[in-house]
């Protein structure tokens, strides 16, 4: 334990390197860099400064940015959540996976689970409006060099999300390498540009000081404390900076944002509040505003590049939750192409991805404009924020920690939900969909999981005990034929339907079997050494084996290689066998739905599902040419 909240586990990533970083600046804080686009603009349209002599608006509300950045950013997230890891992993789901190894009875509850499912949704409504909102945004900048370019902003915008999900397939590896120039560049810039802007009125320097927040409130106070609903806007990305913790290592993310990604929005939010003063901010926002004109186009360039890296990154994000929220049994299993085969948690996930694609392009069909997706972007922000923050403060309560992050975390805590308030208003104004979209999403985790309860009770009913099936084989009336077989079985205490069927109704089964049971752990990844301990492989009764697989939630199942390193753990009990002539038996479950209203709706959205499933030889990278699969009809 490190002060009382996670142990930096054997295999936490490499010691922090420039390479490090300039990944980081590339994958954690595209979103939360590309935000200084439209934050400031959102801002002033709210509270009508755009003129010189409001000194008190401007000057108060960008402190107000510069702050949050502070409290919520560098403080709770990078200095506290940093230091809560599941296994060197970050995230709301490794925070439900902290909690759920915390040796108590209240860790179990399910509150736990619907909160980790709510927040899970919230992030993937995040992920779907963050590629709108952020390239909208940078495309929007075209309108400065020709008024007529208005038209073709949103079709632009299409062409560039079209491409974007398009190189999906190719996994974020292939281009990864080019993403942190560009960001740094896109760092750079802001800060060059925003520093010319504050020469140009070096008294907005003042606005560092939080002291201007309270004259800001005290002038218009609805107004103010309404505003704080877009102020929320400066700090989203904040949960990409947790969740991608795992791949770059808390040094080389807390370096890239003190040293470079802080300094670079601060200066850049200085510099649009200098421009606002001055009364410059034109049709393209604030943030154009404040670049010299002949420098307009490469700037609009190097934006759009960083929103589109920024779109990126949420939706690698939003292909890691879900797979993630799959393996933790909170959605349904889909088909993941793993691009990388170094790296477990490089995933692609096809049907994932065109259902992104068609969400996001639909928004943008919809919206028109990035402002007026600034309300449905701040609520979702807002929300995923607090349920992350609630879960780290329930975490270090069932731990019986009381040290200092906890309190900090609550102080940060309550005023999230200050920010929280303001955004409701906004729920008529485009709020509703994110809500709409994480209600959507958290109603069919309710389904999902659900159904798997049930199909649990079925599977106690129909499948029986050990004894029971070794009393069928005794009776003599079931023959072994040469040959071995896997059967797949989620408990070790009963046996699977594929092979009850074949012994009672074939009365035929392989000469050798093996049951195969994986179990997941809250952990990210489980070592290669750990993955089978000798005690988990016994032999119930001649020719007939049992063995046991521990697996992270963000490894991919592979008995075949389960399969070579039991075989070498307990030679004694496995012999001469092959793995290559091994045949794998499935039992596929068939679900028909025979329940009355409204529970039959329920279960006929699990029923799809079922049906909507990656296919489980896809999913178990098994042989297909060696594989049975022998299905059940199951009444719900």
């Amino acid at each position: 334990m490190s002060n009382g909240i996670a142990a930096t586990a054997a295999h936490l990533p490499r010691k922090s390197s420039i390479g490090l970083i300039l990944g980081a600046l590339g994958v954690v804080f595209g979103d939360i860099g590309t935000s200084a686009i439209y934050t400031v603009t959102a801002l002033a349209k709210e509270q009508h400064a755009s003129g010189p002599g409001d000194v008190t608006t401007v000057y108060g509300m960008v402190s107000t940015l510069i702050w949050s950045l502070i409290l919520i950013v560098t403080i709770l997230y990078v200095t506290i959540f940093l230091r809560a890891d599941n296994n060197g992993e970050g995230g709301l789901l490794a925070l439900l996976g902290l909690i759920r190894q915390v040796p108590r009875k209240a860790a179990r509850r399910g509150i736990w689970i619907a909160l980790a499912g709510v927040g899970a949704a919230m992030f993937l409504g995040d992920s779907i409006i963050t590629p709108a909102i952020s390239v909208l945004s940078a495309v929007e900048g075209l309108e400065l060099l020709h008024g007529g370019l208005g038209a073709s902003v949103v079709p632009i915008t299409i062409v560039i999300l079209v491409l974007l999900f398009l190189l999906q397939p190719l996994g974020i590896n292939r281009v990864a390498k080019a993403f942190g120039p560009v960001m740094l560049l896109w760092f750079g810039a802001i800060t060059v540009f925003g520093l010319l802007a504050v020469i140009g009125h070096p008294q907005v320097l003042w606005a560092l000081s939080p002291h201007w927040i309270i004259p800001f409130f005290a002038a218009h106070p609805l107004t103010a404390f309404l505003s704080l609903g877009s102020v929320v806007l400066a700090v989203t990305g904040a949960e990409a900076l947790y969740a991608d913790m795992g791949q770059f290592g808390r040094k080389a993310i807390r370096r890239a944002w003190l040293f470079v990604v802080l300094p670079a929005l601060t200066v850049a939010y200085l510099g649009q509040a200098a421009t606002l003063v001055q009364g410059k901010s034109g049709p393209g926002g604030v943030f154009f505003a404040m670049v010299p004109e002949p420098l307009l186009v490469p700037m609009i360039l190097i934006a759009t590049a960083a929103t589109v890296i920024a779109s990126q990154a949420v939706i690698s994000g939003a292909f890691t939750v879900i797979h993630q929220a799959s393996r933790l049994d909170l959605m349904v299993p889909m088909r993941v192409v793993h691009t990388s085969e170094e790296e477990q948690h490089q995933v692609y996930l096809p049907t994932a991805n065109w259902t992104l694609a068609a969400a996001v392009i639909l928004i943008v069909v919809l919206f028109q404009s990035s402002q007026n997706l600034t309300s449905a972007y701040g609520l979702a922000v807002t929300i995923t924020i607090t349920i992350t923050t609630s879960l780290f403060i329930g975490l270090m309560i069932l731990r019986r920690d009381y040290s200092w992050p906890l309190w900090v975390a609550g102080a940060i805590w309550l005023i999230i939900l200050v920010f929280l308030a303001a955004n409701v208003p906004k729920i008529e104004s485009g709020g509703w969909l994110p809500l709409l979209i994480g209600g959507v999403l958290c109603f069919l985790m309710f389904c999902w999981r659900s159904g798997r309860k049930q199909m649990r009770r079925w599977r106690r009913h129909e499948e029986v005990k050990p004894a029971e099936f070794l009393e069928l084989l005794d009776e003599g009336n079931v023959s072994r034929v040469a040959g071995t077989g896997v059967f797949f079985t989620p408990s070790r205490d009963r046996i699977p339907v594929a092979l009850h069927v074949m012994a009672k109704h074939q009365h035929a089964i392989p000469e050798r079997i093996i049951l195969f049971t994986w179990q997941n752990v809250h952990v990210p990844a489980v070592p290669a050494e750990e993955r089978i301990h000798p005690e988990d492989i016994r032999s119930p009764e001649p020719g007939i084996l049992s063995m046991t697989a521990t697996y992270g939630y963000r490894e991919r199942i592979k008995p075949l290689g389960a399969l070579r390193e039991v075989i070498k753990l307990r030679p004694d009990l496995f012999g001469d066998l092959n793995v290559s002539h091994v045949v794998f038996y499935l039992s596929l479950p068939i679900v028909e739905v025979v329940s009355r209203p409204p529970v039959k709706f329920v279960r006929e959205i699990y029923a799809l599902m079922v049906r909507m499933r990656t296919d489980p030889v896809n999913q178990l990278s098994l042989p297909r040419e060696r594989t049975i699969i022998i299905g059940r009809e199951v009444k719900l």
